[in-house]
């Protein structure tokens, strides 16, 4: 009786390890997995922070790049006079800058395109990277990495250098040189196509991330129903089991307090 009473307080079946040792042990097991789902929940929530981050950041970037093809291709005109290219220079190297500020953006002081160097900016004002190749990955999943940093070199500087490529655009600009200007188009285009790809690779990453929130969700909603079917006490049950023991008890009782009486009787 005492047993159930503790059953229908607790709402639970089983209260400590000797209700039932067998079962016990894979309610531990059930417990540690749905912490882990739980890390792994707040482990999406921070790299999605990071992504999200990064994809935004890259969006500008290839606007940016997108700004500076455009003066390029209407720069290489020849209808336009030197001074038209000399402002247009000033714009160039407003956009170069802008850019090397996007390289290093960072998140709770963390640099997002640094590699696994992020406690440091990645570049320098002349473009020079400083950070590592090498990139963090965050644990998602049982054994599942998502990449939460990338390496900077890789996304601004691999095949094309958009720094140097936007301040030879500059000095071409500034030296009123239109075939030059004509020349660097294809690499201003390439540079374009660079930052798109990243931005991309970026969005592969954020719903990766997406994917495994699903998931753990749906495992942590799972896992509770097992646990709750293996521990939880069904309440309706219970309490009628404990009327009956109550009855039973009670009835007990009567039975021996008239063999007391009985026995008292007989010795009187």
């Amino acid at each position: 009786m005492n047993k159930l009473t503790e059953q229908a307080v607790t709402g639970r079946r089983i209260n400590r390890p000797s209700d039932s040792p067998t079962e016990i042990g894979r309610a531990v097991r059930l417990r540690e997995e749905l912490a882990n789902q739980e890390s792994f929940k707040q482990n999406v929530g921070w790299s999605q922070s990071l992504i999200g981050t990064a994809d935004t950041i890259l969006g500008e970037g290839s606007n940016i790049m997108k700004r500076a093809h455009e003066i390029a291709i209407a720069m290489a005109n020849d209808t336009y006079s030197a001074s038209d290219r000399q402002a247009a220079a000033l714009e160039i190297d407003a956009l170069r800058e802008e850019l090397i500020r996007i390289g290093n953006s960072e998140i709770g002081d963390r640099f997002i395109f640094a590699g696994n160097a992020y406690d440091s900016a990645p570049f320098d004002a002349t473009g020079t990277y400083s950070g590592s190749t090498d990139t963090p990955e965050t644990l998602i999943g049982d054994d599942v990495w998502v990449q939460s940093g990338w390496d900077g070199s890789d996304i601004f500087q691999s095949g094309v250098d958009v720094f140097q490529v936007l301040d030879d655009l500059s000095v071409a600009l500034n030296a009123n040189d239109s075939v030059q200007i004509g020349v660097l188009i294809g690499d201003v285009g390439a540079g374009l196509d660079q930052l798109i790809d990243g931005h991309q690779s970026v969005g592969w990453a954020y719903a990766k991330a997406d994917d495994y929130l699903i998931l753990s969700e749906k495992m942590e909603s799972e896992l509770t129903q097992r646990l709750g079917a293996l521990v939880n006490a069904d309440s309706a049950e219970v309490y009628l089991n404990l009327q009956e023991a109550q009855s039973s008890y009670e009835a007990a009782l009567q039975v021996a307090t008239s063999g007391m009486n009985l026995s008292l009787f007989s010795q009187l």
